[in-house]
């Protein structure tokens, strides 16, 4: 099944645009950062922000396809947009076992770990998400480095300490 994507940059078409491209093609539409499009009328500064909700409001409701939108702010999302939503799924940070199975797949098989020690460091590491291990990845590939185990932990726990909320936030998609 084709995807249609409705990036923020593409001002350009209207949201009646978007849901009529995915249902002509039976394609499931993503949009991601759906707070931004979906925010909360409530706090609106324009007029054109609200008639904006209200538009794809009302596509949502008349839409006969797949409609996925992703935000790691849910709280800014307008209350009737939550209502349309058959379902609302959140997630957490990555467990234990989780953390543990990115490590090892990041590292690579070629270089050497102490099991033990890694597993524990990692644990520490409560607020851990998939895209830290991709970031992680981007750097080390920016900068032409192969990162031993201690560098990654050492990195994932930078990552860690740089987000605002250290922890207290899900990570969520609607």
């Amino acid at each position: 099944m084709p995807f249609v994507f409705w990036l923020q940059y593409d001002f350009a078409t209207e949201p009646s645009e978007m849901f009529a491209q995915a249902e002509q093609e039976k394609a499931i539409l993503l949009l991601d950062e759906a707070d931004s499009f979906l925010a909360d009328r409530k706090g609106a500064q324009a007029l054109w922000e609200v008639t904006q909700v209200n538009e794809i409001l009302t596509c949502m409701e008349n839409f006969r396809g797949l409609f996925i939108c992703s935000t790691n702010l849910m709280a800014r999302l307008d209350e009737a947009s939550l209502r349309r939503f058959a379902l609302k799924i959140r997630f957490g940070y990555l467990l234990p076992e989780q953390r543990w199975r990115l490590f090892h797949e990041h590292i690579g098989r070629r270089v050497r770990v102490d099991e033990a020690h890694c597993r524990a460091k990692l644990n520490l590491l409560n607020n851990l998400t998939p895209g830290d291990f991709a970031c992680i990845r981007r750097q080390s590939v920016l900068l032409g480095e192969n990162l031993s185990s201690e560098t990654w932990l050492l990195r994932l726990a930078l990552e860690c300490r740089a987000k605002p909320d250290q922890g207290s936030r899900s990570i969520g998609f609607v």
